[in-house]
């Protein structure tokens, strides 16, 4: 396993990770009202589910890099 291997591993946990807390904030955002209070329906929701898509392009590239290191 080379360097650069890993060091796209790391950068697709730390995407995964991010979608994650992306979901964590605005989630205790929109049920608890910490770290602020949005007023707007349409952006609160918005911003709660763009993490969903950021998890998902963090797993599809997880899996490109795992599977570009198994070939070689």
């Amino acid at each position: 396993m080379k360097k650069l291997d890993i060091l796209e591993f790391i950068g697709d946990a730390l995407l995964i990770a991010f979608g994650i807390i992306m979901i964590y904030v605005f989630l205790c955002i929109e049920v608890l009202g910490r770290y602020g209070v949005e007023n707007n329906v349409i952006v609160r929701n918005f911003e709660l589910y763009m993490g969903i898509p950021i998890i998902l392009i963090g797993i599809t590239r997880l899996i490109d890099d795992i599977m570009k290191a198994l070939r070689r």
